[in-house]
């Protein structure tokens, strides 16, 4: 059956607010990963998780050292970012390029982590780490603005929604490094499987793979009886839709989850078929606590 080029909407926004990571000791590569750029009061930051950007498991083991996850014990000192997407102008109008590879350092001469970070208990870390990126803009031009998981979509699509458990959440990334062929992310669906009355975090049931540890996780609603109609972008009628950012990804737990196993990069073969298949998101207003607390 033919098909009508009007049958098919620009790509969505929101893919270009997840991005594709490397970390690297050197020049040798350790992980890939997912990430995403944040902007608070003007300034810019790459959010992924703690344990892509130090290399090690956010839990401590009985010595109370944060264990490296690479099997030689390798720790990255730096991180490689692919960017496709840029907002342009204030109408937020967005451009694509092939894709800027952007390098930075994550540790100084004296190997202090450039990144902020901050404990759950005394012997864990959220698993998220922040690292200013202002410097980007400079040798990028003015012209050029980062496009950032908060700023990305109109306000008037803003979920107002009560969020609960088996709601459905959608979680952007690379699994295994994968891009489709624009170079935006995987959309994995995942639904939420616990309450939410925990204040820092909660679990998904979803079946990601490494290279998703570091994904916005967005809740999505489209009203299947409500249609918007608007001459923006050639989309000239669509579902009523709304968006809300709710957390960082990273990474599924095991039936036997300890600091001695990299458990949050991925589940052993042999582990499949008795894995939960849980996820941990953690909540989005942990970024601006973490920023403004460092």
């Amino acid at each position: 059956m033919p098909y009508s080029n009007n049958s098919f909407n620009p790509i969505d926004y929101l893919s270009y607010t997840s991005i594709y990571i490397e970390t690297y000791f050197n020049d040798t590569l350790i992980t890939k990963a997912s990430g995403f750029f944040y902007n608070k009061q003007d300034k810019y930051y790459l959010v992924t998780n703690w344990h892509i950007l130090s290399g090690r498991n956010p839990v401590a083991d009985s010595n109370g050292i944060h264990q490296p996850l690479h099997s030689k014990g390798a720790i990255p000192n730096k991180v490689r970012t692919y960017i496709y997407g840029w907002s342009n102008d204030n109408n937020g109008e967005i451009s694509i390029d092939a894709g800027n590879v952007c390098e930075f350092v994550l540790i100084d001469k004296d190997e202090t982590p450039l990144y902020k970070a901050k404990k759950y208990t005394n012997n864990e870390y959220m698993d998220i780490a922040i690292l200013p990126v202002n410097a980007i803009l400079h040798s990028l031009g003015k012209s050029k603005k980062l496009l950032c998981v908060n700023d990305v979509y109109y306000k008037k699509f803003e979920s107002k929604n009560i969020i609960h458990p088996s709601d459905d959440v959608f979680i952007l990334g690379y699994p295994f490094g994968k891009r489709d062929d624009s170079g935006t992310p995987i959309w994995k669906r995942g639904s939420i499987a616990s309450n939410l009355s925990n204040r820092l975090k909660f679990y998904i049931d979803t079946s990601t793979r490494s290279g998703m540890s570091g994904s916005p996780v967005f809740y999505i609603y489209k009203d299947n009886t409500a249609w918007l109609k608007y001459s923006e972008k050639d989309i000239f009628e669509e579902k009523l839709y709304s968006i809300e950012f709710i957390g960082v990804y990273s990474g599924r737990i095991t039936n036997e989850q300890s600091a001695d196993k990299d458990s949050y990069i991925t589940i052993k073969e042999s582990d499949i078929d008795i894995a939960a298949q849980l996820g941990i998101v953690w909540k989005n207003f942990l970024i601006d606590e973490i920023i403004e607390t460092n």
